[in-house]
């Protein structure tokens, strides 16, 4: 006799088992709060993909992590003046457009109930070569 698994359960199910949920995206989206506290990714996107966040209101603790994957440019946008990013307390967006420098780019956004904290994998004005 098949068994299915609720959604619920299957998270609970890979909660337990320890691993790190990984949302893939290859066409723009607004995430839920059901989508934080896990790796979001652009793999197999053909196109820009937008990731939006959710109010910071109700968000304090939780994070979003985003790699780039696919060499298309990754946007993570907020509510008006809910980010915080290199020399903006007010940011809307954070962009990965730079050609070159897309794939192996990612952050961190941290929510503090006030705004989504960015914290970059890397100074993007290094260049690093990978082997």
């Amino acid at each position: 006799k098949e068994r299915r698994m609720s959604s619920q359960n299957v998270m609970r199910r890979i909660e337990q088992d320890g691993r790190m949920t990984v949302g893939v995206h290859t066409a723009s989206a607004t995430l839920a709060y059901s989508d934080l506290n896990r790796l979001h990714t652009n793999r197999g996107a053909a196109g820009a993909v937008t990731l939006t966040l959710p109010a910071a209101s109700g968000s304090e603790g939780r994070y979003v992590d985003v790699f780039v994957v696919a060499d298309q440019n990754v946007v993570v946008a907020a509510a008006s003046g809910e980010m915080v990013a290199h020399n903006n307390a007010a940011a809307t967006s954070v962009a990965w457009s730079t050609s070159g420098d897309k794939i192996g780019s990612g952050a961190k956004f941290i929510c503090d109930g006030t705004s989504w904290l960015c914290l970059p994998n890397q100074d993007d004005a290094v260049t690093l070569t990978i082997a």
